[in-house]
């Protein structure tokens, strides 16, 4: 979840072109993607954590509530604040920064998919 089109875009033609993981949404608000978990099924969510409507540590809380096998991946341009430590603490397994090279996002989906945390 990305409310930048840009950025949404980016991330998700980067994991498409770099990675064996498959992108099932993409979506600029929480709202829009906690209603679709049940029919998406994603094992790893990215997930801004500055969005419009329900922020990244209340997004975290309730897909987690609805989809507890989902890993979840925070997107900021804080690397070193509170707001990502909460969201570490409501469930996230890691984070990444806006400015993540691919490489290390790949990485990062990678560690989160095997059961590691992320931390770029």
């Amino acid at each position: 979840m990305e409310d930048n089109d840009i950025v949404r875009d980016g991330f998700r033609l980067l994991i498409k072109s770099n990675s064996e993981h498959q992108v099932v949404g993409a979506f600029d608000r929480c709202e829009a993607a906690i209603d679709k978990l049940d029919d998406l099924k994603p094992d790893i969510v990215l997930m801004d954590l500055d969005l419009p409507g329900i922020d990244g540590i209340e997004g975290a809380k309730a897909s987690l509530k609805h989809y507890p096998e989902t890993k979840i991946v925070v997107i900021t341009v804080h690397e070193e604040s509170d707001r990502v430590f909460d969201t570490l603490c409501a469930g996230a397994s890691g984070y990444i920064t806006k400015d993540t090279n691919q490489d290390d996002l790949i990485n990062a989906i990678e560690e989160v998919s095997n059961g590691g945390g992320a931390n770029e």
